[in-house]
């Protein structure tokens, strides 16, 4: 059963921080190998300083399914006590990850500035905040229970 639509990962890559442990960063998030997911657009920051946004796309459902097992059970237990605030009005799920506890490898919610942020669009029939919060919190507790 599909629950989770696509995931997208976002962050940013600063002039002071270097592209490659940035991209490593985003991947570990991702729990992605192929670094050709990563699309790198080009823009300018506060000042004109060069700024790179970095975004990662997960769309097969076993890999959508694979971000979600390779999550730590603190970072789905807080997600699932703070579902209702993290759900939006279209069903969209937010959080952010720390971006440089990501690049050591680990994963965990963001408490500072440098983040990746997640979003991903959570299925239910019929289309509904309290339906997706059900389905999202039943699916995320199985993800839970199996870790």
């Amino acid at each position: 059963m599909k629950i989770f639509g696509r995931i997208t990962l976002r962050t940013f890559c600063r002039a002071t921080e270097e592209e490659e442990s940035v991209v490593n960063a985003i991947m570990s998030a991702a729990c992605m190998e192929n670094r050709g997911a990563v699309t790198i657009k080009k823009l300018e920051g506060y000042g004109g300083a060069p700024l790179e946004m970095m975004e990662v796309g997960i769309l097969r459902q076993q890999d959508i399914k694979a971000f979600w097992k390779s999550m730590p059970k603190e970072v789905i237990r807080e997600i699932l006590e703070t579902l209702d605030k993290r759900l939006d009005d279209e069903q969209v799920l937010h959080f952010r990850l720390d971006k440089e506890k990501a690049y050591l490898g680990e994963i965990s919610l963001a408490t500072g500035g440098a983040v990746i942020s997640v979003h991903t669009k959570v299925l239910s029939y019929p289309a509904s905040r309290e339906a997706a919060i059900r389905n999202a919190r039943d699916l995320l507790r199985d993800f839970l229970e199996k870790l």
